[in-house]
C-alpha cells in the first residue's frame, strides 16, 4: 500500500506535495496497524522512523461483531479500546469484510482466513493518495474562499529572489528592492497590494486593500528600526485615515526595545503590527499566511493580559 501511494504522489502530486507536504502524511516513514473483525476492517497509521504494519485480529470479538456498534456515534472510540490502540494513530480507512466462500452447510466458513476477503488488506495506496489529493484541494479552495489561500509557486520564485537580495553587497540598493519584494509576497498571500505614492510631507511605500486595510513601511537597515521611526507610521494613520486603516512595519534588521513600546502604548490610536525578518521568512515558507500573523499580533494588542 505504501509504495503504491508513493509512487502516485511522485507521478502525479510531486508538486502538490512539495507545497504542502503535511496533506501526504503517508510519504513519511509509517506505521500501518490493521484492526480486522468478521463484519468490518480499520485501516490505522502513525507516523514512525521506518515503515512497519501489524494485522490485530480480532474476527470474534463480540463488540466488533456486533452491527448495533458499527452504526454507533463513538465506533471508533470502541474499536480504540477494544484494539488497545495508541493515542498516536489516525484512523486511515474503514472496509466491509465481504463474505466470500462458505462452506458445505451454509453457515460457517470453512476458514476465516481463507474465505474472508479484507479489502483493506489490499487497499491500493493510489486511491488513498487522490483522496489525499482530493482533500487537499478542498481544504486549499476553502482556504481561498475565507481569504486564507497562497501562491505557493509564487512563493518558491520569492525565496529564489530573497537568496538573491540577501547576497547584495550594496546596502541602499537592498533596501529598495525590499519593497517591491514585500509588495509580491504580500500579493502571494493573496493581499490586493497597491504601490504606495507620494504627497506633500509623506511617503508611504505600500497600500494594502484586501482582506485588510494597511500602511506598509519596508526597512532593510544595518541596525533596528527605533522609536521615531514607528512613531511617523502613527503619525501617516492620524493625519487623516480612517480608524479601520492600520499600520504594517516590516524591518529585517528587527526592531529596539522603545520602538515595540512605542506601538504597544499607540495601538489606543491606531495599531501597528511589526514584522522582523523572522515573521518575513515565515511567511515566505508558508509556514503561516499573512492574515493570520497580522491577525495574531492584533489579537496581542486587544488581550493585553499579563503573563
Amino acid at each position: 500500500m505504501l509504495g503504491d501511494y508513493r509512487e502516485r504522489v511522485g507521478m502525479f502530486y510531486s508538486d502538490q506535495f512539495r507545497d504542502h507536504p503535511d496533506a501526504f502524511p503517508l510519504m513519511q516513514p509509517t506505521r500501518i496497524t490493521v484492526v480486522a473483525s468478521l463484519l468490518r476492517a480499520w485501516v490505522f497509521a502513525a507516523p514512525t522512523e521506518v515503515d512497519e504494519g501489524e494485522v490485530l485480529e480480532m474476527w470474534e470479538d463480540p463488540v466488533l461483531a456486533d452491527w448495533d456498534t458499527l452504526h454507533a456515534p463513538n465506533l471508533e472510540d470502541q474499536v480504540r479500546a477494544v484494539a488497545g490502540l495508541s493515542g498516536d494513530l489516525e484512523l486511515l480507512e474503514t472496509e466491509d469484510v465481504e463474505q466470500q466462500a462458505m462452506s458445505d452447510r451454509g453457515t460457517l466458513p470453512i476458514n476465516v482466513w481463507a474465505h474472508k476477503r479484507i479489502k483493506a488488506f489490499g487497499l491500493r495506496g493510489w486511491v488513498l493518495a487522490d483522496h489525499h489529493e482530493r482533500d487537499r484541494h478542498l481544504a486549499e479552495g476553502f482556504a481561498e474562499f475565507s481569504g486564507y489561500g497562497t501562491n505557493r509557486a509564487r512563493l518558491r520564485e520569492l525565496a529564489n529572489e530573497f537568496g538573491t537580495l540577501e547576497a547584495m553587497d550594496n546596502p541602499n540598493a537592498r533596501g529598495l528592492k525590499l519593497e517591491p519584494f514585500m509588495r509580491e509576497l504580500l500579493s502571494a498571500h493573496g493581499f490586493e497590494v497597491e504601490k504606495g505614492k507620494h504627497r506633500e510631507g509623506e511617503q508611504v511605500d505600500l497600500f494594502v486593500h484586501r482582506p485588510i486595510r494597511a500602511l506598509v513601511e519596508c526597512r532593510w537597515y544595518a541596525e533596528p528600526v527605533d522609536r521615531l521611526a514607528v512613531s511617523e507610521l502613527i503619525g501617516k494613520l492620524t493625519r487623516d485615515r480612517p480608524a479601520i486603516v492600520l499600520g504594517i512595519y516590516v524591518s529585517m534588521s528587527g526592531f529596539t526595545g522603545p520602538a515595540r513600546t512605542e506601538a504597544r502604548e499607540h495601538a489606543r490610536d491606531r495599531a501597528v503590527v511589526l514584522l522582523d525578518r523572522a515573521d518575513v521568512l515565515k511567511l515566505l515558507r508558508g509556514e503561516q499566511h499573512a492574515r493570520a500573523l497580522v491577525d495574531e499580533r492584533i489579537d496581542e494588542l486587544v488581550r493585553r493580559y499579563e503573563t
